[in-house]
């Protein structure tokens, strides 16, 4: 089954997307992006910024709710 995309074929992405990686945080993406979940549903984010939980503790998986903020440095923490 094909996937359907809320972005426009016919949009034109001046920059590229910038993903970070913030020490001791998440993963920043910066531009627009669609994510998709487990169950199959797209969400689409159409930024300007992204964050990804790194550290596992997010309670709003796969995205960062700043739960990193409250456990001791993760510095070398898969990305």
């Amino acid at each position: 089954m094909e996937e359907q995309s809320s972005l426009d074929a016919s949009e034109k992405v001046e920059t590229p997307t910038i993903i970070e990686v913030v020490t001791n945080g998440p993963l920043r993406v910066l531009g627009p992006l669609e994510v998709k979940l487990p169950d199959g549903t797209i969400v689409a984010k159409p930024g300007p910024r992204t964050t990804f939980c790194r550290c596992g503790a997010s309670a709003n998986k796969p995205f960062c709710d700043g739960a990193h903020k409250t456990l001791p440095p993760f510095e070398n923490a898969p990305t």
